[in-house]
């Protein structure tokens, strides 16, 4: 053997090394790493306990083994999340083969790979992987994270040195972000889809029709997708190891979160128990254009003072009044973003609606807005509105008007459409998406105080009053009318 054949033999196996088993798969995870092979982007989700989580942990160190120099991104919300999933089962994986920087939370192979958990505990946290580029990004518990961010995470998902990117997502059928994830992968909606474009089906690549700027691409598609189903049957190991732990699941309490965890149920979650909006009214009534003879337009807009990473987001929202009496949502500008920022985003909804008023939350940095807002246009027509109620009483006359079916959004706001179907009263969140949409009906609804009073009360029947009245009531209270019977539900 020549120094040319020994030389040739060692630059082979640097660049092509021999298959490493580090792990063990069962059939699901192998049909797992099959499919993402075959496809962009695979959501591997279901039920607790499937062994997606140790899937993906496996799955990173055998990549990284098999393709000298691979960036590895593990992504979840929370770092302290990924370091109880994956810390010491990853470095274990790894062995010898790896070693740990504890400070970088990263893993650096022999050969030049490295693993690196990545979390996104804020909005706009994605920014911060602005110049940086991955082979492979493996996303835990996709659901937890923003849509924005995961969207933008796919374009960090690039390889230099020609291995085939792609991404890898799982997740239970649950959580605040289990909206956007079901349709992007489980069950698209018609408009998602090409004309004459079958529903996809599980364990099947599909490409999704190419859309810029809101307008499908004729005869362009996007990366395919793929999704695949996880029982916690997948799992002989934990079958074996801990068999009660299918009776933990079943014995849960709710019954939603019983199918979404133990069955894999992507249908058990589509309403949020003690939630104000549900997504199939919004959808029953969504709109795809704006109806042409609008009486008025509002901006609500529920201010923020900064725009660092962990700002609450400030809502911008406009809304209009038609002549049809109904209400209609046209825009949604939110973001975390600058004073700056948000203002000249409500200027160009003002001038671009030709809106009539802007209506800004005062209880928080309210002057400040206002004071931003004049100084961009002079002769805006703004008013300050005080939250003296708690934010349940404020919001609950607007989705009244939701389940009457008097709203409709023209076209898609997922994000706000997240917030309103779960966000639940009480609950340790602050949505400014739905506060902004909130004040901007109340503004053109009166507040929708009024029909929803006459909804759960007794009208007097003379057409010069029509008031309502306390149900049960034998004569109007204003013009002594006498009431009719009426069956009180």
């Amino acid at each position: 053997m020549t120094i040319q054949d020994v030389y040739n033999r060692h630059l082979y196996s640097r660049f092509f090394p021999e298959r490493v088993h580090i792990w063990n798969p069962y059939p699901k995870q192998e049909l797992a790493a099959q499919l993402a092979d075959q496809c962009f982007e695979l959501l591997y989700g279901g039920a607790a306990g499937g062994g997606k989580s140790m899937f993906l942990r496996g799955y990173a160190v055998e990549y990284a083994l098999e393709h000298p120099g691979a960036h590895i991104g593990i992504v979840r919300r929370t770092l302290p999340m990924l370091k109880q999933t994956h810390g010491l089962h990853l470095t274990a994986l790894c062995g010898k083969h790896a070693k740990e920087n504890k400070s970088d939370n990263t893993w650096t192979f022999n050969n030049g790979s490295v693993i690196r958990f990545i979390s996104l505990p804020n909005p706009d946290d994605e920014q911060n992987y602005k110049s940086v580029e991955f082979d492979v990004l493996l996303f835990d518990e996709v659901t937890e994270i923003l849509e924005t961010q995961y969207t933008f995470m796919l374009s960090r998902c690039r390889s230099a040195r020609g291995y085939r990117s792609h991404v890898i997502a799982t997740s239970n059928p649950e959580g605040r972000g289990f909206r956007w994830v079901k349709r992007r992968w489980v069950t698209p909606k018609e408009s998602d889809l090409a004309p004459g474009q079958p529903l996809p089906e599980a364990m099947v690549p599909w490409n999704p029709p190419l859309v810029i700027d809101n307008k499908q691409q004729a005869n362009e598609v996007a990366p395919s997708r793929c999704f695949l189903p996880a029982t916690v049957m997948d799992n002989p190991g934990l079958m074996e190891n801990n068999p009660a732990y299918v009776q933990v699941l079943r014995s849960l309490p709710d019954g939603r979160m019983r199918r979404a965890l133990l069955d894999g149920d992507w249908t058990a979650m589509d309403q949020v128990p003690g939630a104000l909006w549900s997504q199939a009214e919004i959808d029953e009534h969504r709109w795809s254009s704006t109806p042409p003879n609008l009486i008025r337009v509002v901006i609500g807009v529920d201010p923020s003072g900064s725009s660092h990473s962990g700002s609450d987001e400030c809502g911008i929202i406009a809304a209009a009044l038609g002549n049809d009496g109904r209400y209609y949502v046209l825009r949604d500008a939110s973001g975390v973003v600058s004073p700056e920022v948000w203002s000249a985003r409500t200027i160009v909804a003002y001038d671009d609606l030709a809106a009539d008023r802007v209506v800004v939350e005062g209880n928080f940095g309210g002057d400040m807005a206002i004071s931003v807002l004049q100084n961009a246009k002079a002769n805006i027509s703004i008013e300050k509105v005080t939250a003296s109620r708690g934010k349940a009483v404020r919001a609950e006359p607007i989705s009244f008007l939701y389940s009457q079916g008097k709203v409709s959004h023209v076209g898609s706001f997922l994000q706000l459409e997240d917030e309103l179907c779960t966000w639940i009263p009480g609950a340790g969140w602050s949505p400014g998406r739905l506060d902004a949409l909130v004040w901007a009906l109340t503004e053109l609804s009166g507040g929708g105080a009024l029909e929803y009073l006459r909804a759960i009360s007794t009208q007097c029947p003379n057409p010069a009053c029509g008031l309502p009245n306390i149900p049960g009531s034998v004569k109007c209270f204003v013009c002594n009318e006498p009431l009719l019977e009426v069956e009180v539900a």
